[in-house]
């Protein structure tokens, strides 16, 4: 995939506010990914469809790794046996309560803007022979949806292993080394790319 390529993607995600033009080190801490996953490089993608409460789940904050309550586990069998925060939030306000929270979550998004649907997609992709404890750690503590069904991306930018951000016509610098301006251009661009 490249800039301007669109894809259909489900898992978690965040808000654009949450992220911004940082670095792949300081991204992989936010959100929960092993060191040096996004060493190779990593996508950008920017919701570009309008979402409705069945296309997700409340996930938490990115300390819940994979949206599950407690620590990340040593085996996926293991792992899988922590509770969903959406199951916990369910059993605690009941279905209907909980559906009416996640209509009214769904005004805190926008289509643009700091507040849109952004996902991060790594070069080097889930090993599904490593241990969910290392390879997902605990993130920073932002806030975390679950898409659950595929929602359509636009992939807003490719950031390549030597620290720059593509887009269709641009190019910055991101992370260590980069101005405040270039990252300033980079959030303002992914801020409006549609």
């Amino acid at each position: 995939m490249q800039p301007g390529d669109t894809s259909m993607q489900k898992g978690n995600v965040t808000k654009l506010q949450r992220i911004g033009a940082r670095s792949g080190a300081d991204l992989e801490a936010e959100l929960g990914f092993q060191p040096g996953r996004l060493r190779n490089g990593y996508l950008f993608l920017v919701l570009i469809q309008p979402l409705t409460a069945v296309d997700f789940d409340f996930a938490g904050i990115t300390l819940r790794s994979g949206g599950r309550l407690g620590n990340p586990a040593a085996t996926k069998a293991e792992d899988e046996l922590r509770r969903h925060v959406s199951e916990q939030m369910r059993l605690e306000y009941g279905i209907a309560t909980y559906i009416e929270m996640k209509e009214r979550a769904l005004g805190s998004i926008s289509a643009t803007g700091p507040n849109r649907i952004i996902k991060i997609l790594p070069s080097i992709r889930n090993d599904p022979g490593m241990s969910p404890r290392d390879q997902y750690p605990p993130g920073g503590g932002g806030l975390q949806w679950t898409l659950l069904n595929p929602c359509k991306f636009l992939v807003a930018l490719e950031v390549t292993a030597t620290g720059f951000a593509k887009a269709q016509g641009a190019s910055w610098r991101i992370g260590p080394g980069s101005s405040y301006e270039e990252r300033h251009q980079i959030n303002a661009y992914l801020e409006r790319v549609a």
